[in-house]
């Protein structure tokens, strides 16, 4: 989907319909909420237990440091 976005917005640019400092900050902050995206979907999935790699609360507690 980020490559969409990106595509959008360089059809954008080439038109002159937004500058090149709000592009970088677009592109960036696409970014960001895609790696939100991910963190999200990885605590759901821990918390239906979707995900066994994430250690429990006890396993946790009872691992020696």
């Amino acid at each position: 989907m980020n490559i969409n976005y990106a595509k959008g917005h360089i059809k954008r640019l080439n038109r002159g319909e937004c500058t090149t400092k709000g592009g970088l900050l677009y592109i960036d902050m696409i970014g960001v909420l895609e790696r939100i995206g991910y963190h999200s979907r990885n605590v759901s999935e821990a918390l239906v237990g979707l995900n066994d790699d994430v250690p429990t609360d006890e396993e946790i507690a009872t691992t020696e440091i």
